[in-house]
């Protein structure tokens, strides 16, 4: 019984419905997520930044 409870839950993860009230709800936090990070990351960018701190935030 237990596996079959837990083939039930990987099916929902792999399922293409994302209209279900679980999934929904992640996809959109996810878009908010990243709505509102690139709009910090934009604000973050008009300001003049340490060159050390400059190359942590950009990875180069």
């Amino acid at each position: 019984m237990k596996l079959q409870k837990f083939k039930e839950q990987l099916a929902e993860v792999f399922d293409d419905n994302l209209h279900t009230r679980r999934w929904h709800n992640i996809a959109d936090y996810l878009i908010i997520g990243m709505i509102l990070l690139s709009t910090v990351e934009i604000f973050l960018s008009t300001f003049d930044v340490h060159p050390v701190l400059r190359r942590v935030l950009f990875l180069g």
